[in-house]
């Protein structure tokens, strides 16, 4: 209850004028908030707000951990092979996703601990975000990730503007190294214009070198997106 009670202060003090709607699903108390807040990093620009965030720490039920900690509209991920998307684990250990007792605070907003990461398990194709940017412009990818041994090395970032074409233009970097501790990775979309404002914006990170290995994987923690308000 304190910890309720600090973060509707704490967001009552963003959001002065506005209101603060909360309701209840489950066991899960869910905040709608109608703007974004602003970001707890240092090393961003100011004045840049939270959009979208996955902290990974809630597994119950286990799809869950697909669903955000923390948006101001819609948003959800998945991860995919060749043939569509894969399902939970559920003690199997090829192709599939799960969460593990191996997160870090590299990243984490709102207070949230290391608790849980997402493991998606080889072999596997990519990891597609859905996640509207409507209402905001400079757009950054920023997230945790590492590896164990035989996990895919490179991650390649892909972005679709209508919802289905998926390119890279525009991006300074395209393909991101995946090492065995935990590191954070960003990419920044203020060159690509279509980004901003945009209900169908996806991004998809697409494992390479090491995907296809019949072992190993891939991990994530704190995914956020980040951006100005219009």
């Amino acid at each position: 209850m304190k910890k309720l009670k600090r973060l509707v202060r704490t967001s009552a003090a963003f959001l002065f004028g506005a209101v603060l709607l909360v309701s209840c699903t489950k066991d899960r108390l869910i905040f709608e908030v109608p703007v974004g807040i602003p970001c707890e990093c240092n090393d961003l620009p100011s004045g840049v707000q939270l959009i979208h965030y996955w902290s990974f720490n809630d597994d119950s039920p286990p799809d869950a951990i697909f669903t955000p900690s923390y948006t101001v509209s819609e948003a959800t991920m998945m991860y995919h092979g060749q043939d569509g998307p894969f399902e939970y684990c559920d003690g199997a250990t090829q192709s599939c996703w799960e969460t593990v007792n191996d997160g870090t605070t590299i990243n984490a907003r709102n207070g949230n601990s290391d608790g849980l990461a997402l493991r998606l398990r080889n072999p596997g194709s990519y990891l597609e975000i859905d996640a509207s940017t409507e209402g905001y412009k400079d757009i950054i990818l920023r997230y945790a990730t590492r590896r164990t041994g035989s996990g895919a090395q490179a991650q390649q970032i892909f972005y679709a503007t209508d919802g289905s074409t998926f390119v890279n233009a525009g991006l300074d970097e395209t393909e991101l190294q995946v090492n065995e501790d935990w590191e954070l990775r960003q990419v920044d979309f203020v060159n690509v214009a279509a980004a901003n404002n945009n209900s169908s914006f996806k991004i998809r990170i697409v494992f390479a070198d090491g995907n296809a290995n019949e072992s190993g994987n891939n991990r994530f923690d704190n995914l956020t997106l980040d951006g100005n308000a219009l």
